[in-house]
């Protein structure tokens, strides 16, 4: 089984997971989020990379069909 490593979504450091209160810990900006918390901020900055490759795509669709006729 893998280790899994989180990034604090506020600044970039490494998070640490606090088994008592169970949390991750930023030990940079001492934010802290619960694993159901890191999902959903995961999901959602997938849902945005998602459009915006679909965007780029669409834009790339577009310089073709202009640069063709």
């Amino acid at each position: 089984m893998g280790v899994i490593t989180y990034k604090c979504p506020n600044c970039g450091g490494g998070l640490t997971f606090n088994a008592d209160i169970q949390k991750y810990r930023c030990e940079y900006c001492l934010s802290e989020f619960s694993q159901e918390e890191l999902d959903e901020i995961e999901k959602k900055e997938l849902e945005k990379a998602e459009k915006r490759a679909e965007i780029q795509e669409n834009d790339e669709i577009g310089k073709f069909r202009f640069s063709s006729t």
